[in-house]
């Protein structure tokens, strides 16, 4: 017998679609602005029609950030998997252990933060920051609320090695991300004698 899924189930997936969608206005926006200010955006007009380069440059960009927010979400996944298996008690019994994979299922109820503000970003596209901020927002809440329901499963120091991995995983992820930009930055204006 087919079990019929309900909207949360696809909540995540159409939060990403609609940060996506968020994101890459905003860098098609960012990004029109820029081929103006190197006199390139009339090239292409000359050659191709504007909604055409708009339409282009928008799927371009919706695809990358749908790819980019995609390996979010599943290197999220996977470390809430680890966590919960790391730091969550160890159950013998089958029905305790029900009630944990009830509990990690539950967690896909934190996607409606997601979609939430998903909705929210698409009418906030035009401004960088509230994009970022609202996303932040949604992954600290959806993480607190992980973090409620698995409470009552984990004693104080489970808490806080799960809260720590999560912390030092993002935290290093962030890091090394930055410091590679940062190098990459120095390299180019370097190589450009600026």
């Amino acid at each position: 017998m087919k079990k019929k899924g309900n909207f949360t189930h696809y909540s995540i997936f159409f939060a990403l679609l609609l940060f996506s969608t968020a994101f890459s206005l905003n860098a098609e926006l960012w990004m029109i602005q820029k081929l103006n200010n190197f006199g390139l955006y009339h090239s292409l007009l000359e050659v191709l029609s504007e909604k055409y380069v708009k339409i282009s440059l928008w799927i371009m960009l919706f695809l990358l950030f749908f790819m980019f927010f995609a390996a979010l979400k599943l290197a999220a996944e996977t470390l809430m998997e680890l966590s919960i298996f790391v730091f969550v008690r160890s159950v013998q019994t089958e029905q305790t252990a029900e009630t944990v994979e009830i509990k990690t299922k539950g967690v896909s109820w934190s996607g409606r933060f997601f979609l939430v503000f998903g909705l929210i970003s698409i009418f906030c596209f035009p401004f960088l920051i509230i994009l970022i901020l609202l996303f932040l927002l949604a992954s600290v809440l959806s993480f607190m609320m992980t973090l409620y329901r698995l409470s009552d499963q984990m004693e104080v120091f489970q808490m806080i090695g799960f809260v720590f991995l999560n912390f030092f995983f993002w935290g290093a992820s962030a890091s090394t991300v930055v410091y590679i930009l940062l190098k990459l930055f120095n390299g180019l204006t370097k190589s450009i004698g600026l």
